[in-house]
């Protein structure tokens, strides 16, 4: 069977031996009332593990797959004598999957070809083994266990030697030297013991070998690949539709069935600058009908009817393009530079789109935080008004860390955007107090700007962290903000024959002399055409 990879941030891949499964999600949990332990530990209050997967239940083989969100909760008193001289687990979290992978945990496990999972998965049908790189309670120090379960009944809880508060930073990984300390035995009965609840098998998976497209020709023509393949149920002929939504309901195409299968299904034409959600659906041989999303049409796909795209704004910060500081903080101000700092207190490592510079709350090693009030970081002015489309976008990557300390979870990070140059503000998100994007680890954010305000050509965004409760540590970085608009006139095209070429040239220079303004002589996107637009012509001409 084919085998598809998809990279997650910037180090891992999902392996699955067989079709990528639909959008679904499962569960995986188990707790101290399902092993015996031995050595036993002195006292055991909790011991449970909940792990929440992005796509449906399948066989194969999982290496760092998507995950929705993580939770462990281990406690328990170690014997006396234990090489480190800590006298306990004392591991608790509640993260969001990308964190998860972000603060360099791992995990991988086979859910094997014979697993029956008609009742769910039982331990005999998994072998897992798994590291958490996670921080211990009050002290944020990081302290990795590994955890192995096997499907003949054994597994082992192993503690790391002490790692000194590693932060392994955005999707690295870290070696870590598991010593002799703390092994704990685990038993179990692996039939008896069920993993999971959740059924996935007797169903249809769906494939798409070269991507599913964010950007749609609006002349039509757009064609998806699409591979059906059943787990338990066998795709009936000729039953694959594309639905497809530009505001006025679901509208279904029949895909072309290629080989037995392998469908393609071909977008009409669209308006350029509409917004298109569609889905996939495929009947099985017994009538019953399976989409991808797998929920759809509550959860669909999202794409834009375009020409293209224009970058009207980017910066990673390797120099000074007019950013503004402010706020009352007595430390922790926004400073740009290579992040200094070793993670300890939850401050990144390394930057988030691999130029090396961010911005960053009080670049320094050690005590970073912010303290006793507020910084802020404002853009200077920013275009986002295209030709053609209203549509614009504002794309960054952020990372904020409030989660221990002696006040974690109490304070937030805002992000707003002005469209009026800073004059008045409108909320884009808000971080915390509690729940994902808390831990650390930068994450790719993306808003559509016309989903808040009218675009103009005097934007601004500023980024908001803040401390107002004392003993909080509050870490925060922003990085690659960038606003992009959809274009929907081709760029040299001054004819409008639907080519650049020489036919185009006249045109342009009555444009560049004073005619009437034609988008497509901006080859620059500045909204104006005059002889800054000259250079880009000729590279659109060449080919470029």
């Amino acid at each position: 069977m084919k085998k598809t990879c998809t990279i997650i941030g910037a180090a891992f891949c999902i392996l699955f031996a067989g079709l990528a499964p639909a959008n679904g999600q499962w569960t995986m949990s188990f707790s101290e009332s399902d092993f015996t332990l031995n050595p036993v530990f002195n006292i055991i209050p909790d011991f449970n593990f909940e792990f929440v997967f992005e796509g449906d239940l399948v066989r194969g083989t999982y290496v760092n797959p998507p995950l929705q969100s993580v939770t462990y909760n281990v406690f328990g008193q170690l014997p006396e004598g234990s090489p480190s001289g800590f006298p306990s687990f004392n591991l608790i979290r509640n993260i969001g999957g990308q964190e998860f992978y972000n603060q360099g945990s791992s995990m991988n496990f086979e859910i094997l070809q014979s697993a029956d999972l008609s009742d769910g998965l039982q331990a005999n049908e998994v072998n897992m083994s798994f590291v958490l790189n996670c921080r211990e309670v009050d002290t944020g120090r990081y302290h990795p266990p590994l955890f192995e379960l096997f499907g003949d009944g054994t597994g082992r809880i192993q503690n790391s030697n002490n790692t000194g508060g590693i932060n392994p930073g955005n999707g690295m990984k870290v070696d870590i030297d598991f010593g002799e300390e703390y092994i704990i035995d685990l038993s179990y009965t692996p039939a008896a013991l069920t993993l999971s609840t959740d059924i996935g098998v007797d169903s249809v998976l769906f494939d798409f070998p070269n991507g599913l497209p964010q950007l749609i020709s609006p002349e039509g023509g757009t064609t998806v690949r699409v591979e059906v393949a059943g787990d338990g149920k066998t795709p009936e002929p000729d039953s694959g539709f594309l639905f497809y939504d530009i505001g006025n309901g679901f509208q279904s195409i029949a895909m072309t069935e290629i080989t037995p299968n392998v469908y393609d299904a071909v977008f009409p034409a669209i308006a350029c600058g509409t917004a298109v959600n569609y889905y996939f659906a495929v009947n099985s041989s017994t009538g019953t009908t399976f989409t991808s999303p797998s929920d759809a049409p509550a959860e669909t796909n999202l794409a834009f009817s375009a020409n293209g795209t224009s970058e009207t704004f980017a910066d990673d910060f390797e120099s000074d393009l007019g950013w503004a500081v402010t706020g009352d903080a007595t430390d922790g101000q926004w400073e740009r530079g290579v992040p200094a700092g070793d993670g300890d207190r939850g401050d990144p490592v390394i930057d988030a789109d691999g130029s090396g510079a961010c911005f960053l709350t009080d670049n320094v090693a050690g005590n970073s935080d912010v303290d006793s009030g507020e910084t802020i970081l404002t853009s200077p002015i920013m275009n986002a008004v295209g030709t053609g489309s209203d549509t614009a976008f504002l794309s960054y990557s952020r990372w904020y860390s409030n989660d221990f300390g002696g006040a974690p979870n109490e304070d937030i990070f805002v992000v707003e955007i002005s469209n009026d140059g800073g004059s008045t503000w409108v909320n884009l998100e808000t971080v915390g107090p509690a729940g994902a994007g808390t831990s650390g680890g930068w994450i790719f954010v993306q808003h559509q700007i016309n989903e808040f305000v009218v675009p103009t050509n005097n934007m601004r965004v500023r980024f908001n962290a803040s401390d107002f409760v004392d003993g909080s540590v509050i870490e925060a970085g922003v990085d690659g903000v960038q606003i992009e608009l959809l274009e929907c006139v081709i760029k040299g095209d001054v004819n409008g024959d639907g080519s650049v070429d020489l036919l185009d040239v006249a045109p342009f220079i009555d444009a560049l002399n004073g005619g009437d303004f034609v988008p497509a002589a901006d080859t620059n996107c500045d909204g104006s055409v005059n002889l800054l637009d000259v250079s880009p012509f000729v590279d659109l001409l060449s080919g470029g």
